[in-house]
């Protein structure tokens, strides 16, 4: 994430920290995720019940999703989900927790609904996002334009 190369203090340092670990723990997760999805062939996210639905030609799983938010490549846009109305409430709801994570680091970015943001900067608002919203990996839909990045819960039984 973007900060001025010349300031470094111990909001900084710490914030480095949490940034490392949740890196290693967002890659761990994502090659785990990355295993557990390989059966299946296609997936479904239904926006209002706010899950994933994965199919291949012998299994079915579906998986409970936390939307972080919504990416613009040709603006370098962010947006949390948590101010974006085009999701339903009780996932806006759900993903307002990742506003707690200013206290946690001392950075504002979690409460501001917008920002500019590079490509690049996407992995660790993701690895933020997963550490915040407790789960076990990120879906990141980017067929589409704008991107979306969910975090994905566990699969149900």
């Amino acid at each position: 994430m973007h900060r001025h190369a010349d300031h470094k203090d111990s909001i900084d340092e710490s914030f480095d920290l949490l940034l490392r670990q949740a890196l290693d723990e967002y890659a761990s997760r994502q090659e785990a995720f990355r295993q557990a999805i390989a059966p299946f062939d296609s997936w479904l996210i239904d926006e209002d019940s706010a899950t994933l639905s994965m199919t291949g030609p012998e299994c079915s799983t579906t998986f409970p999703l936390i939307p972080v938010g919504t990416y613009l490549p040709a603006s370098e846009s962010f947006c949390w989900a948590w101010a974006n109305e085009a999701f339903p409430e009780a996932s806006r709801h759900n993903a307002s927790r990742i506003k707690a994570m200013v206290d946690r680091t001392g950075y504002g970015i979690f409460e501001r609904a917008q920002f500019r943001a590079s490509a690049t900067d996407l992995d660790e608002l993701c690895a933020l996002a997963l550490l915040a919203l407790e789960g076990t990996a990120v879906f990141k839909q980017k067929s589409d334009t704008p991107w979306v990045f969910y975090v994905v819960g566990a699969a149900d039984a």
